[in-house]
């Protein structure tokens, strides 16, 4: 068994993204976490290769914001597979939040391998204020919660939407 923990970062620098998800991934790790990483990191991969022309380890705070508006508009290469259209696509700031955060892991895995020396996507997310405190869940009001409330009609039912309400 090879016990040794060091990485060589040329190695590391010819394929980022597979050695990230080879070393931190293991057989316990859930599929669907697995895939939406890999997705997002390669969708990241992509994106940085044709718009800017540039390697993943070379990118900078300015190349992780277009991301995020890259997402925001909808327009993903890998993200988009033959199951997704551009309507289905979620573009919600607490998506983006979230891949940009599987993008700042990457980031902080190769700066602990000393492969880059700084993380580009903490400083982007820290100025993009993606904060997700309820945006995207519409706030109702006192009225519509009576009205929804009146409109039950099993008292079960009913108790335990006021129980919830009142707790």
């Amino acid at each position: 068994i090879d016990t040794d923990t060091n990485t060589d970062p040329i190695e590391v620098k010819k394929d980022p993204i597979g050695a990230y998800m080879d070393s931190t991934f293991s057989s316990g790790t859930q599929r669907r976490y697995y895939r939406r990483n890999e997705k997002t990191l390669k969708e990241f991969e992509v994106f940085v290769y044709n718009r800017h022309n540039l390697h993943p380890c070379s990118v900078s705070e300015d190349h992780i914001k277009s991301f995020n508006t890259h997402l925001k508009e909808g327009t993903a290469y890998v993200l988009q597979g033959p199951k997704n259209t551009s309507d289905d696509f979620d573009t919600s700031e607490s998506t983006r939040a979230k891949r940009l955060s599987y993008i700042s892991k990457f980031y902080a895995w190769l700066d602990e391998r000393d492969v880059i020396s700084d993380n580009p996507a903490k400083l982007a997310i820290e100025s993009l204020d993606l904060s997700v405190k309820n945006k995207d869940r519409p706030l109702i009001t006192l009225d519509e919660m009576a009205k929804f409330l009146q409109s039950l009609t099993d008292y079960f039912v009913k108790s335990w939407f006021i129980m919830l309400l009142k707790t």
